[in-house]
């Protein structure tokens, strides 16, 4: 009896020590699955961009993967990775085209007159400013890089809606003619975050005149009132403030316009991205929107 009593303590003991054991591994076997799941940024993106690997890194929580298809009649689109924040997109990617369109593609590839990144509900006029990159070719496929920047701030809550469609050539003259009508529709829900600084535009009385918005990848501006006569001798004064007090100019290859004195709005990408971690405000026409 008295050794059964011995071999039962001997069994909880035993189990105790297992159980001991079982719980200190948990935290790392729940931790370690979420790491590995980190997007890593797509080597074409990197290259098109001149993102160095350590400020993938940092914009690492801008990066989406997807693996998205549609195929059509005469060719298939493929959505393979989005790199950007919740207002504005890179958007890598893959067309196929059968053999209607003759290869080789790089003399003379058949591009959209119809590529839009909007919420459901949004129409075309939303993207403030859009880019349409083709970065390499094999056979009757092609690798693109797009660029969709939406206006007014960020896109809408829920799924994106990428268009692309209506494909045709152009030759030196930007005469066009149909390649094929094909028209792709894909939705996703975004993921990508990322630093996004905005500031109004103030007068030393108070008065606001207009905003800024920057992020890494552009900086967006509205200006209602000036003393300069056209848009370009706004945008030369735009520069980076910095935390020690130095300045970047970043005034040059803005898109936009209106009728100085009174409302302009204008929009740059930038390429490389900005380190914007010292970065503490921005000049513009004479004021400074600090964030």
């Amino acid at each position: 009896m008295k050794g059964r009593s011995i071999s039962l303590i001997l069994c909880f003991l035993l189990a105790f020590v297992l159980a001991g054991c079982g719980g200190e591994t948990t935290p790392t076997e729940e931790t370690t699955p979420a790491e590995a799941t980190a997007a890593a940024l797509d080597p074409a993106i990197a290259e098109a961009l001149q993102v160095s690997e350590d400020m993938a890194d940092d914009l690492s929580a801008g990066v989406q993967d997807l693996d998205l298809t549609s195929e059509q009649e005469h060719s298939t689109l493929r959505v393979i990775q989005t790199f950007g924040n919740t207002q504005e997109l890179y958007v890598l990617l893959e067309m196929t085209f059968d053999e209607t369109v003759a290869t080789p593609l790089e003399e003379n590839a058949p591009t959209p007159d119809t590529y839009t990144l909007l919420g459901q509900e949004e129409s075309g006029y939303r993207n403030t400013s859009r880019l349409f990159q083709p970065l390499s070719y094999e056979g009757n496929t092609m690798r693109v890089l797009c660029y969709f920047l939406h206006s007014g701030g960020p896109w809408p809550e829920g799924d994106l809606q990428l268009t692309v469609g209506d494909f045709a050539y152009y030759n030196a003259e930007g005469e066009s003619t149909p390649a094929n009508q094909d028209t792709h529709t894909l939705t996703w829900t975004p993921t990508n975050q990322g630093t996004i600084f905005t500031g109004d535009i103030v007068t030393a009385d108070g008065s606001t005149l207009g905003d800024v918005t920057l992020s890494p990848f552009s900086l967006q501006f509205s200006l209602d009132d000036t003393e300069k006569e056209d848009f370009f001798q706004v945008t030369d004064t735009i520069a980076l403030l910095y935390q020690d007090g130095s300045t970047k100019q970043v005034g040059h290859h803005f898109s936009g316009g209106g009728s100085p004195p009174e409302y302009l709005h204008g929009s740059k990408t930038f390429s490389p991205p900005e380190d914007l971690s010292q970065v503490t405000g921005v000049q513009i026409d004479g004021h400074t929107v600090t964030f």
